[in-house]
């Protein structure tokens, strides 16, 4: 038996020896751990913790994302979700289980697949009987029925990361491919492509179980309030019988191949992400102590984003050092919302980094970067189990490098480093022209029946329970309102812009006469759309000739169905008596019609005799309806807007 001491953050001391490594520290208190091998070659890490209310039970499969093959990609993830559970014949224990388990789950990686439980302490024999039943479940127990339920679970996986973009399977594949290179293990998404998910068949999973869930290719790791004594007996009992499975094999290993290329893809998500990485080969990953401290003050310089458009401040940044068994990635990224700043946010990265170099790292800098590298360790050790946990930082360390302490001896070593060591490991790995990667959002497009037999194409950005749809005037389409669609997501709103009939892939009776058509009835589609799919409130904003749309809509809704109504620019034909709901009338002051009559007059009249609640801004200028945007009143115009729309 291997034994060690592990320990948290607020390192004073390290004294190691053969086979026993120890560390000091004022709180939280030293953890003593254990590692072992059962004859058929599960091996095991112990890590008993008194002060801890529950255990976490999880193993982790010596196989994942680096090990799929290609044309099936994704496919350890699939896996994950079919793997038999434990205890199916026995009901009663099943749900004895269930009674004491507290948390569950799992996670595909690139070198490995954890399965994770958290168990009160009562549940620790039961807990590891559901585990080793898993590795002796029979395969044909993984049925057509089963690998269809999963596939719908995981499809619908997809599609919700499909709005990140960063962490979508789009972009994540082009990172990965340009980052390692295409055919490299580690050069793809762990998801796959939804077409690949949806051709995995019971074979394919039934092959990957036979192949990898076997005791000599597992690590099992208990973490938390158990008697090690009790702990190891019930784990031969439990495990020690179980055949050690066939050999897994290896997988060759090529150095990454990294791309210096610049890719542009689309992605459906709310924001646009640009990311600059640069491949770690595996000698470099002795530099780990250094970079991650790199990636912490590169984070925090970063966030200094004040000579920065507006739509890069309002979002968001990063700095990440991401290690594996065989290489590594460092990389930078900021998620921005115009996409007309992108190629001043690359200046902003390329910059970040490149100073580092050019200019060193202050004292105080460095300083805080320990900081944070301690900060990260302490709240991990406080997690017992699963991403981000003690058992992760043990795992990984033992995984990587064959020692569980690799991790918190590494805080030790960063705080021997000095400036120049990180601005020299800067200019080693990150001077190198970087593969660029920009994800350019997209909305999610749609089409909506209209009450009348038409059809409506619109275009949804965002997620959230308030709704917002917004109507395009005569000169204009939907595509016209993507900044302001952005910038309400930002505020929280679903949005859907829409393309009144007759315009772009919208249709409907009477398209051909736009001062005739049935427009309230494309309104109150794309009105009836955000309510069926999740939004609580919906507000309609129409602008000239969408507003009077957007009106009409008002008139013809039920009550309730739109809770606020934005007129821009628009002199509406329907009695104004009839609106429902909060009204905002907003117009440019000097904005007149081809008579040169100011639209004001009118607009004003319209407000008079509109119900309250309402609202009349005027703009300063000239400029009409949307026109405005493109003014220097357009700030002023979305701020009016956004304020009208939140106002309780």
């Amino acid at each position: 038996m291997r034994k060690g001491l592990i320990f948290t953050v607020l390192l004073l001391s390290m004294i190691g020896m053969a086979g026993f490594g120890s560390a000091y520290v004022e709180d939280p208190p030293v953890f003593l751990w254990h590692q072992f091998t059962l004859s058929n070659g599960l091996r095991v890490l112990l890590q008993p913790d008194p002060k801890a209310n529950e255990i976490s039970i999880e193993f982790w499969i010596l196989a994942g994302i680096h090990n799929e093959a290609l044309g099936k990609f994704g496919l350890a993830h699939f896996a994950e979700h079919a793997l038999p559970y434990g205890l199916q014949s026995d009901t009663a224990a099943r749900s004895l289980l269930r009674s004491m388990m507290t948390n569950s789950n799992a996670q595909t990686r690139k070198d490995y697949t954890r399965y994770y439980i958290q168990v009160k302490p009562e549940g620790l024999e039961l807990g590891l009987r559901y585990a080793a039943e898993r590795f002796r479940a029979d395969t044909s127990t993984i049925t057509d029925e089963i690998i269809e339920r999963h596939r719908k679970n995981v499809l619908a996986e997809l599609e919700r990361n499909s709005s990140n973009s960063f962490w979508g399977y789009s972009p994540v594949t082009a990172r990965e491919s340009g980052t390692f290179g295409r055919f490299h293990p580690y050069g793809h998404s762990g998801y796959g492509t939804p077409e690949e998910n949806r051709n995995f068949t019971v074979h394919d999973v039934r092959v990957w179980y036979d192949r990898f869930i076997s005791p000599q290719n597992a690590i099992l790791f208990l973490v938390g309030n158990f008697d090690p004594k009790i702990a190891h007996r019930l784990i031969e009992q439990e495990f020690g019988g179980i055949p050690a499975g066939m050999d897994p094999g290896t997988v060759r290993m090529i150095s990454p191949q990294h791309s210096a290329s610049k890719i542009t893809i689309e992605s459906p998500s709310t924001h646009h992400t640009l990311s600059l990485t640069w491949a770690l080969p595996q000698n470099g990953l002795s530099d780990e102590p250094a970079l991650r401290i790199a990636a912490s003050l590169i984070g925090r310089r970063l966030k200094n984003t004040k000579a920065l458009p507006s739509s890069v401040r309002d979002v968001g940044s990063q700095s990440f050092m991401n290690r594996y068994k065989f290489a590594g990635q460092f990389g930078v990224a900021l998620t921005f919302s115009a996409l007309e700043d992108s190629a001043e946010v690359e200046r902003f990265l390329r910059k970040t980094v490149i100073d580092v170099v050019r200019s060193g790292v202050s004292e105080k800098e460095l300083q805080l970067a320990r900081e944070d590298e301690t900060k990260r360790i302490r709240e991990m050790t406080e997690e017992l189990g699963f991403i981000g946990s003690r058992t992760e930082l043990l795992g990984e360390g033992m995984l990587f490098t064959g020692n569980p302490d690799h991790y918190f001896a590494q805080i030790k070593q960063q705080s021997a480093l000095t400036n120049q060591d990180v601005q020299a490991v800067v200019q080693q790995w990150l001077t190198r022209e970087p593969f660029r990667l920009l994800a350019v959002s997209i909305p999610q497009r749609v089409s909506i029946p209209t009450k009348d037999g038409g059809n409506v194409s619109a275009d949804i950005y965002g997620t959230g329970s308030r709704g917002v749809v917004l109507v395009h005037g005569g000169r204009f389409t939907k595509k016209s309102w993507e900044s302001q669609a952005r910038t309400l997501v930002e505020e929280g709103f679903r949005v859907s812009a829409i393309d009144l009939r007759g315009v772009g892939e919208s249709t409907g009776p009477g398209q051909s006469d736009p001062y005739s058509a049935p427009f309230h009835h494309d309104v109150l589609a794309a009105v009836r759309f955000l309510r069926s799919t999740g939004s609580k409130t919906v507000s309609v904003i129409g602008a000239s000739m969408g507003g009077w749309a957007a009106a009409d809509a008002s008139i013809s809704s039920e009550p309730g169905e739109i809770d606020r109504i934005v007129i821009l620019a628009a002199s509406i034909d329907s009695p104004p008596e009839k609106l429902k709901g909060r009204t905002l009338f907003i117009v440019a002051g000097g904005d007149t019609t081809a008579s040169g009559i100011p639209r004001l007059v009118q607009i004003r009249k319209q407000y008079e005799r509109a119900p309250q609640p309402k609202e009349l801004v005027i703009l300063d200028g000239s400029a009409h309806a949307q026109f405005v945007f493109q003014t220097s009143e357009g700030d002023r115009l979305m701020r009016e807007i956004v304020r009208f729309l939140i106002a309780p």
